[in-house]
């Protein structure tokens, strides 16, 4: 194993190799290595320690399939609450949404404000307490929010339960490493009647897969953000096939 990673590294630093001394399993695994490498950006997560994509910009630290669908959706002037906060919490204020986080930490909260000073669409809530924290949520009008999302430190089911009644109609909730917590996700499904749709894979500075689930009303109609959908996918074939048509 150690001989096949020192292979594909050098595969990778030496492009004029002789491909040929190898089958098309490690011709292939060459570039979904420099695909995940480079395009995504994970060896500047790993390196850096928090999740970043290719041109260094913050990224949520959910699965890469689940990031690069919300990647194709506006945000822009939407309602999200933020049970925990990171990356995610400067990722979703630069697409112009309007945030609001829960945080337990305060230690956090100070590194964090100083990223987020420059936004005067986020509002931060210190709740050390587990009861504040689960209810922080409760003080805004019912339907308020567009985008909830559950990656905190406290109880995820708990924190389920006072969702439910601040989602839109038309909204989306995300639970993150929601394989962790079974319960949770059948909760919310149970209770919301929305559309599960369960996101596998890796995540930028991690080496470990994990699953991020979101929860779609059956109203949901946010707008793409992208003149094509499906668009086309980081590190994919740019191609449009001559048999898209009615007339082919």
């Amino acid at each position: 194993m150690i001989f096949l990673w020192g292979l594909l590294l050098e595969l990778n630093n030496n492009k004029s190799m002789n491909k040929n001394l190898l089958g098309n399993g490690l011709k292939y695994l060459r570039n979904i290595n420099q695909i995940i490498s480079d395009e995504y950006g994970f060896v500047k997560s790993a390196d850096a320690g928090i999740p970043l994509d290719k041109n260094n910009n913050p990224i949520p630290l959910y699965t890469y399939p689940a990031i690069e669908y919300l990647i194709s959706l506006d945000f822009v002037i939407k309602k999200i609450f933020e049970f925990g906060s990171g990356q995610s919490t400067i990722y979703w204020l630069s697409q112009n949404s309007e945030v609001v986080s829960v945080e337990n930490n305060l230690k956090w909260v100070e590194k964090l404000a100083t990223f987020l000073k420059e936004f005067p669409n986020h509002q931060y809530i210190f709740a050390d307490k587990v009861d504040d924290y689960i209810g922080s949520i409760l003080k805004f009008p019912d339907h308020h929010f567009d985008l909830i999302i559950i990656d905190g430190f406290f109880s995820r089911y708990l924190c389920a339960k006072n969702v439910i009644s601040k989602i839109k109609k038309d909204g989306l909730v995300i639970l993150d490493n929601s394989d962790w917590y079974p319960n949770t996700a059948k909760f919310l499904n149970e209770s919301l009647n929305f559309i599960q749709i369960d996101f596998y894979g890796f995540r930028p500075s991690k080496q470990e897969a994990a699953v991020t689930s979101l929860f779609f009303s059956r109203e949901f109609n946010f707008q793409n953000k992208f003149d094509r959908r499906p668009n086309y996918a980081i590190g994919g074939k740019i191609k449009h096939s001559t048999l898209d048509n009615e007339n082919c």
